[in-house]
């Protein structure tokens, strides 16, 4: 709520840093790996071959946006393997 204050305000400011993608992804799903293994869900990440390029990003936000993502996909994620919704609910 104070962040959502401070954007209406035009008060938010991006600490923004090279980062590579992947590797923010990759450590982002290592730390949700638990609440996934508590509900049977396995997590997969392909990380590219080759690197991607690196970009200024304000690392802590999008770190806590890529982890709400993948909390809400842990948390709303109904069948075992998480591949498909039971019939009916598509």
């Amino acid at each position: 709520m104070l962040d959502i204050s401070k954007i209406e305000m035009g008060k938010m400011e991006a600490e923004k840093e090279p980062c590579q993608i992947e590797d923010l992804v990759q450590s982002c799903l290592e730390e949700m790996k638990i609440g996934a293994g508590e509900k049977n869900l396995k997590t997969v990440f392909k990380k590219p071959k080759t690197p991607l390029p690196k970009i200024e990003i304000d690392t802590l936000k999008i770190r806590q946006v890529i982890l709400n993502l993948i909390d809400n996909a842990i948390k709303y994620t109904e069948t075992p393997k998480g591949s498909k919704l039971p019939a009916g609910r598509e």
